[in-house]
């Protein structure tokens, strides 16, 4: 099994990329299947799972859930494309919630799993992150904008700090990002990182596409 591994801030285009290099592959011919980030039944952060996320031992359930995925399906052929798995769905709670301190192990460990499997990486990282945030909150809209703020206010991370509003969004997701920037120095496998911007959508694509030898 062939492990694709799509990550990046809100608004980066990790889904719409996930499902383009899912049909591409489709196309050339492969077994290749996508998964969306909050699908209810996620074959490795499953709606159970995610409503875990305050636990202290979290962690160590997204490992095992990760375990449990490698195993029913590592002996399979064909592609499989995580979107936001790697670092969204895990990485990012334990940040929300205060567990910072666990990431590095956990990342650990994850690594350590990955290891016997054929596993590649792209990561969309737009160079400045308040403005890539203002910019999908514009494109999103209001409803968008107001739900997700109101969800960061409430986490231990924005109450610990004070941050509220506008200064939450930029404060988190730019903490955030540079959290993964750091987490992805510690990588083996192959890794195409992007330097974006706002809307560069047309260099993301094709850059992938390229990496995943499906342009």
């Amino acid at each position: 099994m062939q492990l694709l591994f799509i990550e990046g801030v809100p608004g980066s285009g990790k889904s719409t990329l996930a499902e383009l290099i899912c049909r591409q592959a489709q196309v050339h011919g492969m077994d290749a299947e996508w998964y969306l980030e909050e699908m209810k039944d996620h074959p490795v952060h499953p709606y159970a799972l995610r409503a875990a996320k305050s636990q202290s031992d979290f962690p160590e359930h997204c490992l095992r859930s990760w375990q449990q995925f490698l195993h029913e399906c590592g002996d399979r052929e064909g592609l499989r494309i995580l979107e936001g798995s790697m670092f969204q769905s895990s990485v990012r709670f334990m940040l929300e919630r205060g567990h910072a301190v666990r990431i590095d192990s956990y990342f650990r460990d994850f690594l350590a799993l990955m290891r016997e499997f054929d596993v590649r990486m792209i990561y969309i990282r737009p160079r400045e992150i308040a403005s890539h945030i203002d910019w999908i909150a514009s494109v999103r809209g209001p409803v968008w904008d107001d739900k997700v703020t109101a969800y960061l206010e409430r986490t231990s991370y924005c109450v610990r700090q004070g941050l509220e509003g506008r200064q939450c969004m930029h404060g988190f997701w730019g903490d955030y990002a540079e959290l993964c920037d750091g987490l992805i120095s510690q990588i083996q496998m192959p890794c195409l990182q992007l330097d974006t911007s706002p809307g560069d959508w047309d260099g993301v694509l094709h850059a992938s596409l390229e990496f995943a030898s499906l342009s």
